[in-house]
């Protein structure tokens, strides 16, 4: 074999595992940006949560205190699930 032919194979040999580096690269960008809306989403799940669970313990304070009216915990309970 020639060193010309060795050098060119290497060379072509190069350029595939570069277009693979390229593509995993692409891979794992559009994998970061996955990620992060998938943290941003469970951001906004926590806040939602702390809200419920603070309507929740208001709603059953008062359901505690006035029985007739234990209706409205679980209407606002409704409301702020569906919100």
């Amino acid at each position: 074999m020639s060193t010309e032919r060795e050098l060119a194979e290497h060379g072509i040999e190069i350029k595939h595992i570069q277009t693979d580096v390229d593509t995993l690269m692409e891979d794992m960008n559009e994998l970061k940006k996955r990620l992060d809306a998938i943290e941003s989403a469970l951001n906004e799940i926590k806040g939602g949560w702390k809200v419920f669970i603070f309507i929740a313990g208001i709603a059953s304070a008062s359901s505690a205190s006035a029985p007739d009216f234990s209706f409205l915990a679980f209407s606002v309970a409704s409301i702020v699930l569906a919100s």
